[in-house]
């Protein structure tokens, strides 16, 4: 006979699979828009897959503000209850924070001379935010 072992604070399944789906869309929208951004031919013109890239990162960035929110309605404050796993799912959280500001600051706010040095910058915390959320699943 087995017996089903179960966490504390495990997200349902539907949960886990939004999360996990979003981050993967996320994440691969934006390193996709960031290798165009590279290889933008010398005039600067855009290529034809940018404004698709935006629109796929666009919708994948609303996903993930709602994963999060399924995430911090229980997991999160559960999870501090508990004192599990808090330095990681603190730092997930205060990057995902971060980047949904960055995001919305390079759509709307930041000089176009900055653009690219914020760029940059939130492409990088996307991709350790992954790493960090590939470590606190675990």
């Amino acid at each position: 006979m087995t017996t089903k072992r179960t966490r504390a604070n495990a997200l349902p399944r539907w949960q886990i699979q939004t999360v996990v789906c979003s981050a993967i869309s996320l994440t691969a929208s934006g390193l996709a828009w960031q290798l165009s951004d590279l290889r933008r031919d010398p005039s600067g013109l855009p290529s034809a897959l940018d404004p698709w890239l935006a629109r796929w990162h666009g919708l994948s960035s609303m996903l993930s503000l709602f994963a999060f929110g399924l995430v911090a309605a229980r997991h999160i404050p559960v999870g501090l209850v508990l004192r599990k796993r808090v330095a990681s799912g603190v730092s997930v959280s205060a990057l995902f924070a971060t980047l949904a500001l960055s995001g919305f600051a390079l759509a709307y706010l930041v000089p176009e001379p900055w653009h690219p040095t914020v760029a940059l910058c939130h492409a990088g915390l996307g991709i350790l935010a992954f790493a960090l959320g590939v470590l606190h699943r675990r």
